[in-house]
């Protein structure tokens, strides 16, 4: 480790940490060089992990990586369920992504559609899969249908999107020689779209609690989440999230957003299974 000099945002960063980061570089032919860490995001952008960037140069070349730091704190580790979410990029990672690879060049996927998984620069990656499991197609759907459109765009244009993202779906199985009928029935669609509704109703209500959230508020809650104090988590957490909601206009604007998507869901006929 003496051969690594650590400067910028490492302050939650442990020597384990700190000793892993020197040794993807070392792998990546940096020695005896200083590694500059800095934040990505601002404050309370990320509750789960803090996520770093890391910039080494030396004889001209500089070279970074992207990196997602746990909290140090163990109690804390097992609030936000660390161990469960690491281990579900490691696996993406490690085996989901290469072994999809392969199964494009196994079927002869063209290289501009393959997924890319190497070491060359690219202007943006997805570096996101700790909630990543094996479920329904219908939970991304519902995720980003629900949480990132409104009422009125979604009347227009709902069962356009449907249409479309299951006939992209159809093209996708077709490069594997799969039949979408066989595979994945757009009735079973239609049937997951309607059985997955209470769940993502409750996740729409929470996420746009968090949303809404005035800026102002948004350093408190990381305080309440730090790493010094994790057994005050729950309580505090649970008093920060007040401050957003005494503010009328956050009220009201949270209030039009869950009015948007309950109607949304009474439109599409997706209320009728919820008790």
């Amino acid at each position: 480790m003496n051969e690594y000099q650590f400067d910028g945002d490492i302050n939650d960063l442990s020597v384990e940490q700190r000793e892993l980061i020197a040794d993807v570089f070392k792998v990546q032919g940096f020695k005896n060089v200083k590694i500059e860490v800095q934040p990505v995001g601002k404050e309370g952008d990320n509750f789960v992990a803090n996520v770093k960037r890391m910039i080494v140069t030396k004889d001209g070349e500089t070279f970074k990586i992207i990196g997602k730091v746990a909290p140090k704190n163990e109690e804390l580790r097992t609030i936000r369920k660390t161990a469960t979410y690491f281990q579900n990029e490691h696996v993406m990672y490690t085996k989901v992504l290469p072994k999809f690879t392969e199964l494009e060049k196994t079927v002869n996927v063209s290289e501009e559609e393959r997924l890319r998984y190497d070491d060359k620069a690219v202007e943006c990656c997805m570096i996101d899969y700790q909630l990543s499991k094996q479920s329904s197609p219908v939970a991304d759907l519902h995720y980003m249908i629900f949480n990132c459109t409104d009422h009125a765009t979604r009347m227009k244009h709902f069962h356009d999107w449907i249409d479309y993202y299951y006939s992209e779906l159809d093209k996708r199985l077709a490069k594997f020689e799969l039949k979408t009928d066989e595979v994945y029935p757009k009735y079973q669609l239609e049937a997951d779209l309607k059985m997955f509704a209470e769940f993502s109703l409750g996740h729409a209500i929470m996420l746009a609690a968090l949303v809404f959230r005035e800026t102002a508020d948004t350093g408190d809650l990381v305080e309440a989440t730090n790493d010094k104090e994790p057994n005050k988590y729950k309580d505090d957490t649970a008093d920060k999230n007040k401050f957003t909601v005494s503010r009328s206009a956050t009220v009201n604007k949270l209030k039009a957003r869950l009015e948007q998507v309950i109607d949304s869901f009474i439109e599409f006929g997706y209320l009728s299974n919820i008790n």
